[in-house]
């Protein structure tokens, strides 16, 4: 239950900022030594999840609706509704650890993430803490200017409901014997992932060992960490990347990493060449 209804708070911010509802979904998976009729039996445990849901989208006065299915596998579940409902984003929580070695994330969310029908962000919680802070790394990618957008989407509407400044911090982390040249190279991009944007953004550029040590060391000035899904290599098995999934487990801070819809041509090229 906590997590649903942290998951309705975030999930009402955003809905909220862009004029949207909330679609719950709860997904009861039936083992195949059962038939999908036994499923049924469960159908209850999702009562109290969806309330979670409904009143936090009721508090900021957001659309919700609620949907039951019962399948085999949670994470085709998950992509077949959201197709079917047109969604524009799909919003998963993530424990910190998975049961699964070949999974990076776990099987659902590593189904999910393979080939998402619209942009999705995976979040880890920690411990609940206002977002008067947020941080956003920023890097060359396609996912970075969700992050922010995100990023600003709970802000303002974090503002406008409690009355308080948000600061929102756009990072850049360069090597330690990093030049001029790059130090710039580093603000040309936070100015690239900001623009546009009807919101202060401050921008950062440290210095430190590694990408991830940076973000670490940043992450402790700040509430919450909204990163874009890290591109290490064009077709990399890797769900989101190395940096952002290492963020992910080691930040102290509630994290969330998103990744952008790129479309059915290049979702279906990324499926054939990584099987």
């Amino acid at each position: 239950q906590r997590q649903a209804r942290l998951l309705g708070i975030l999930g009402s911010a955003i809905a909220k900022d862009r004029d949207g509802e909330v679609f719950a979904l709860h997904v009861v998976q039936v083992p195949m030594q059962l038939s999908i009729y036994e499923g049924r039996r469960f159908l209850k445990e999702a009562r109290p999840l969806f309330e979670e849901v409904i009143r936090q989208a009721r508090e900021l006065d957001v659309p919700v609706r609620t949907m039951i299915r019962i399948g085999r596998h949670v994470g085709k579940a998950i992509v077949d509704t959201a197709r079917k409902r047109d969604a524009n984003l799909i919003l998963l929580s993530w424990p910190g650890f998975t049961r699964s070695e070949q999974a990076a994330f776990g099987r659902v969310i590593d189904h999910v993430a393979q080939n998402p029908p619209c942009d999705m962000a995976v979040v880890r919680f920690k411990r609940r803490e206002p977002p008067r802070r947020i941080l956003v790394p920023t890097a060359d990618g396609p996912n970075v200017r969700l992050a922010v957008e995100m990023a600003v989407s709970m802000g303002r509407q974090y503002e406008q409901q409690y009355g308080e400044k948000v600061t929102i911090t756009a990072l850049y982390v360069c090597p330690p014997e990093a030049d001029s040249a790059v130090e710039r190279r580093g603000r040309e991009a936070i100015a690239h992932a900001v623009a546009g944007f009807d919101f202060p953004i401050e921008g950062k550029v440290v210095s430190a060992p590694d990408v991830v040590t940076g973000i670490l060391q940043q992450a402790e000035e700040h509430n919450l960490v909204v990163m874009g899904a890290s591109e290490e290599r064009l077709f990399e098995r890797m769900v989101f990347g190395t940096v952002s999934e290492r963020v992910a487990r080691q930040c102290p801070k509630t994290t969330i990493i998103v990744k952008r819809y790129q479309g059915p041509v290049i979702s279906w090229l990324k499926r054939l060449l990584t099987r």
